[in-house]
């Protein structure tokens, strides 16, 4: 029997007052990755560790990460109907893969590779396969709705 002015009788905290909002649970746009070395150590682009090597993300939470979706599955689809029934060749693949996460960065700080900037940096460093542990630790920080809250990571 539900007792009148309880949210819910398993736990009774009643309806009077500020109604909680689901907005308090937002994603937030964009969060920080501090890119960590192929060994697991935070990377820094200085001995003196004063320069961390920092990318600015965009979640799934956010407008720029849709879209950068979006034009993925625009893409794949497109390479579907190109290919038929053929197997879609890897490189192409691995375009799509590149470019989703290029559009997927806001920014960087300390993130440097031959002097390119912006989004040829970007597309240099996750076409590198020698810089593949880069690629994941974006791919993975991305995947994790964890890194959008304000809750702590558990990973």
């Amino acid at each position: 029997m539900k007792k009148k002015g309880l949210a819910n009788p398993a736990n009774p905290a009643p309806l009077s007052g500020k109604q909680m909002s689901l907005k308090k649970y937002s994603l937030s746009e964009t969060s920080v990755l501090h890119i960590q070395t192929p060994n697991g150590d935070q990377m820094y682009l200085d001995d003196a560790e004063k320069k961390p090597v920092l990318i600015h993300l965009y979640g799934v939470g956010s407008k720029q990460y849709q879209a950068a979706e979006r034009k993925r599955q625009d893409a794949l689809a497109n390479k579907f109907k190109k290919y038929r029934n053929k197997t879609i060749p890897s490189e192409e693949l691995e375009e799509l893969r590149v470019d989703f996460l290029v559009r997927c960065v806001a920014k960087s700080e300390n993130f440097e590779l031959d002097g390119q900037e912006g989004a040829e940096l970007y597309t240099a460093v996750f076409s590198d396969r020698s810089l593949i542990f880069i690629t994941e630790q974006v791919e993975r920080f991305i995947g994790d709705q964890v890194n959008f809250t304000n809750q702590p990571s558990t990973n």
